[in-house]
């Protein structure tokens, strides 16, 4: 595998985002299991039980190659700025190092505060699907929010580098 195929590790202020290691495996299933985590977001199931850890951080190096993302912030790190900080250096990464034109988020219609977030760092809303997916046996709606490269470098470069 070459260095571009490769998941980098990047910094920001506070955090660093890396690739997760199969040592990570008890705490992504203890902050996973967590019933606040697991109810405001799409693809964690719940329960979560033994081996689905390690099976989730199996996937990342093909999810990278192939353009998919998985993301992760624990309950005791909720209100701190860390998501915002992780999705700024995303956005300088997704569209300096890979060139993308458009970066996309969704979350759950009932989890606003994942949409100040979205907001704050810039992207805007494009979508509000309605009884989009189902979670715990209910439908919930996805809202989905966008940035391009050039509203990107124009607006908010200059306010993040």
């Amino acid at each position: 595998m070459n260095q571009e195929n490769k998941i980098p590790t990047l910094s920001f202020k506070e955090i660093i985002l890396r690739l997760f290691s199969l040592n990570d495996a008890k705490e992504v299933q203890r902050q996973a299991g967590d019933p606040p985590v697991a109810a405001t977001t799409a693809t964690i199931p719940r329960p979560y039980f033994d081996g689905m850890a390690e099976e989730w951080i199996a996937k990342h190096q093909d999810w990278f190659e192939k353009g998919i993302s998985a993301d992760w912030v624990g309950k005791e790190f909720w209100g701190n700025g860390y998501c915002t900080q992780a999705a700024l250096v995303a956005i300088k990464y997704g569209f300096e190092v890979l060139n993308l034109n458009k970066m996309t988020a969704r979350h759950m219609g009932y989890n606003p505060s994942s949409g100040l977030v979205k907001q704050k760092i810039g992207l805007e809303k494009e979508g509000h699907l309605k009884n989009e997916m189902i979670k715990s046996g209910k439908f919930c709606d996805m809202i989905i929010f966008g940035l391009t490269k050039a509203t990107w470098i124009s607006n908010y470069k200059i306010l993040y580098g």
